[in-house]
């Protein structure tokens, strides 16, 4: 019981709080950055493998030059997002 309901953390996470769940990947981020050209935050290797096969925006598709594909880290966001992670296992431990 107690790994089913980490393993559903991404859903709630998702409803809770939808930044903190990668949009191309679906999982709670790991490694968030900020995507300079959107300001967008994305899983660092999900968008790391996008470029790898197109040079567009995830959420658009549209174009974007190399400055705009910069990757800045999002400390702020992995703060938060390891909170509610160890609130949730927390929680879990001590339902079991």
């Amino acid at each position: 019981m107690a790994n089913h309901a980490i393993n559903a953390a991404p859903i709630a996470l998702l409803l809770a709080f939808p930044g903190t769940v990668c949009p191309i990947g679906g999982n709670t981020m790991n490694d968030p950055v900020v995507l300079a050209g959107t300001g967008l935050s994305y899983e660092r290797a999900a968008i790391v493998a996008h470029f790898n096969t197109r040079l567009t925006d995830p959420a658009t598709g549209n174009p974007l030059d190399a400055a705009q594909r910069r990757l800045l880290p999002n400390p702020a966001l992995k703060g938060m997002i390891d909170l509610i992670m160890a609130s949730v296992t927390a929680r879990v431990n001590a339902e079991a």
